[in-house]
């Protein structure tokens, strides 16, 4: 079976859904193609998916949906062939879940319209640092991207027992709710962000407006 990754973020093979692919990848023993969609070549990359037994799209969640860039894939792709399947991972910076849940309604659609087998659609939330933490902070997360690809490799199908605990959680809970808003207010929730911020000299205009009243 012809198995092709799908890179869908615009980020390439710096972002955190290449080290995705590669996790995946580990777990199937295998090394398969991955197309990356931030190539832009929409028609070349739409021929080469319609000669897959099994599409693996990767991709990060911007702003509730799919990126810009992998819509546009879409709309070009070519209906599926014979038995093909498709499965999905988002990965976002959300802690929730549920924050992909029209993203999950939208791929689902895709598939169907294609003529895809949708195999699911798997959600990782949290993932915004995957990138910048050492590989032992990583380990659990890794773990279990390898057994979810060992799986697939083995069976054909998702685990779904994997891929709920790769969504996990769904919604947070009123205590932990709780506990992020003192974290906050104590200037440690958002660590990340700062960081972010000052590596790219904004820290002194994060409060700026420029589209305000």
């Amino acid at each position: 079976m012809k198995t092709i990754f799908i890179n869908g973020s615009p980020h390439g093979r710096q972002g955190n859904s290449e080290i995705f692919i590669r996790q995946l990848m580990i777990g199937m023993d295998v090394v398969s193609d991955v197309l990356y969609v931030s190539t832009h070549q929409y028609d070349e990359l739409a021929d080469q998916a319609a000669l897959a037994d099994r599409l693996i799209f990767v991709m990060p969640l911007y702003v509730h949906a799919m990126p810009g860039i992998v819509m546009k894939l879409f709309e070009v792709m070519k209906p599926a062939k014979k038995g093909a399947q498709i499965l999905f991972v988002v990965q976002s910076g959300f802690i929730e879940a549920a924050q992909s849940a029209y993203c999950v309604k939208a791929l689902k659609h895709q598939a169907a319209r294609l003529g895809y087998e949708c195999l699911g659609v798997v959600v990782r939330g949290n993932s915004a640092g995957v990138s910048l933490m050492p590989e032992k902070a990583n380990r659990k997360l890794f773990e279990d991207l390898q057994a979810l690809g060992q799986r697939l490799a083995e069976t054909g199908e998702l685990d779904e027992v994997i891929a709920a605990r790769l969504g996990d959680p769904y919604r947070l809970s009123r205590q932990k709710l709780c506990q992020l808003q003192l974290l906050s207010r104590l200037g440690l929730g958002d660590l990340y962000w700062q960081y972010m911020l000052r590596k790219n000299h904004a820290y002194k205009k994060r409060f700026d407006r420029p589209f305000g009243q």
